[in-house]
């Protein structure tokens, strides 16, 4: 079976996008279609139809499920955390969700319970992205399974901050790729690996690359979701 490398771009700010892909798969290596006959009898029909089955993942942009610097303002994200339901914030996308067999998300916030400090950043305009780790339950009660914090707001607060998202998601049971992690999915014995970076120059590709030849050993198909842009 061939491999198959497919590149997401993750930069839609402050938009949900997801973006659906299906792989059309056959438990068997078929031979060559010009070596043999094209005539399949209702046994073998009825056989091919048991074999083939779809894998289908969604892969969406950033999700914010935060305000900048947690400040609780009146009518952001926190007012409506506390009022409404988890399953409000998702509530079109999830029947999606639900529908395929796994759901990646590039998650651009920190999840903390402390009073950390913001980190610095020399750029103007800046944003510092953080919510309480409960908020977990957004993406779990809709369907989510795995998300990226290879994005340029995991670290919003520092290191501590980044350990304390871990630490969230880990709790939640939610599967997480990271720059030195590779995610494996699995269904009827077929494995997608999906390869979470950084893609802002050329000069990240040659990692990237490395990733895919050790996903390789260790997958049927290869999926890179970067984070980028210029």
């Amino acid at each position: 079976m061939k491999k198959t490398i497919i590149s997401l771009v993750a930069v839609l700010a402050a938009i949900l996008i997801a973006m659906p892909f299906v792989f059309m798969l056959d438990k068997e290596e078929k031979p060559n279609s010009e070596a043999v006959s094209s005539y399949a009898g209702p046994e073998e029909e009825a056989a091919d139809e048991e074999k083939n089955f779809d894998i289908v993942m969604h892969f969406t942009g950033d999700v914010l499920i935060a305000e900048n610097l947690d400040a609780g303002r009146a009518g952001g994200f926190n007012e409506y955390a506390n009022r409404e339901s988890a399953d409000y914030f998702l509530k079109n996308a999830a029947p999606y969700f639900k529908s395929d067999d796994f759901t990646v998300v590039n998650l651009e916030n920190v999840l903390s319970d402390r009073a950390l400090g913001a980190a610095s950043k020399p750029n103007p305009p800046s944003y510092w992205f953080k919510s309480k780790t409960k908020n977990t339950d957004i993406l779990t009660s809709s369907g989510v399974e795995c998300v990226s914090v290879v994005n340029n707001h995991s670290r919003d607060y520092g290191l501590e901050g980044y350990k304390d998202t871990v630490a969230a998601l880990e709790e939640a049971e939610l599967e997480y790729g990271k720059e030195d992690k590779i995610v494996y999915f699995e269904k009827n014995g077929f494995k997608i690996s999906v390869i979470c970076c950084f893609l802002w120059n050329n000069g990240n590709t040659g990692g990237i690359i490395k990733r895919i030849k050790e996903a390789e050993a260790s997958s049927d198909f290869q999926i890179v979701f970067f984070h980028g842009g210029k």
